[in-house]
């Protein structure tokens, strides 16, 4: 894929040479397609804090269970990653035993469609693959990329997004229908290039706390042929509540 994706941008080739690298590329980037009325949205699980918040994980996964909904989008930090204050051997038994919780106590009955984050990276630093490791641990989990993945819902081109320090899938979300992004911790909508921020779903927060904006929480997607309604919830005494429905253009 990085092979195409550097094709498409080169100067020596013709235009139909890069019409066909962009066509393969495009249906490379976009093979995941998913035909679910309703999708499950999340990030910032940040598993691994002391402000991680495993009620609040029940909680959305229980919402979307009784939504009808199977597939999930994670938008990375699904983990905390480890100090970096640590020995080699400290990080890795943090790392370990980060994928041990999640094993046993992450939601089941759920297909996860993930991308790492910056915290999620940490564990690449010291060797282990999260492509292969968290596949390992959890068959439930789908990876889709390191800072940007991408997925066909209903026919809608989804971006999936989460900043990244040292790594990134390559980049091709040019004339997305819908870009959904995680590490900011707050919910917001930009009308514009239809961005939706994900807020977190643990207690793990900004220094810069503005209010209305965040509530920890999770959103879903309802999709019709026509348009589709962005319902946020948000997360009180460890209960989801929802707050909000918006048609997106």
């Amino acid at each position: 894929m990085n092979i195409l994706y550097m094709a498409t941008n080169q100067k020596i080739i013709s235009k139909e040479q890069r019409k066909k690298f962009l066509a393969l590329l495009e249906r490379e980037l976009f093979k995941i397609k998913l035909k679910d009325k309703k999708v499950g949205v999340l990030a910032d699980t940040h598993i691994g804090n002391k402000k991680q918040n495993l009620n609040y994980i029940n909680s959305a996964y229980d919402t979307f269970d009784k939504e009808g909904i199977r597939s999930v989008f994670h938008l990375g930090d699904l983990f905390e990653g480890y100090p970096y204050d640590l020995d080699e051997q400290q990080k890795q038994n943090c790392c370990r035993k980060e994928l041990d919780y999640l094993s046993k106590e992450y939601p089941y009955g759920f297909t996860n469609y993930i991308i790492f984050g910056n915290h999620d990276e940490q564990f690449e630093l010291i060797g282990i693959d999260l492509n292969t490791e968290l596949v390992k641990h959890r068959k439930d989990f789908i990876p889709l990329g390191t800072g940007t993945g991408y997925a066909l819902w209903l026919e809608r081109r989804i971006a999936l997004k989460h900043k990244t320090r040292i790594k990134q899938s390559p980049i091709y979300i040019n004339n997305c229908d819908l870009y959904l992004e995680g590490h900011s911790h707050f919910y917001e909508y930009k009308v514009a290039n239809n961005l939706l921020k994900i807020p977190t779903c643990s207690d793990v927060q900004p220094n810069q706390i503005e209010k209305g904006k965040h509530e920890p929480g999770f959103l879903i997607l309802d999709g019709t042929k026509e348009n589709v309604i962005s319902h946020r919830y948000i997360l009180e005494n460890n209960k989801s509540k929802h707050i909000l429905e918006r048609v997106l253009k």
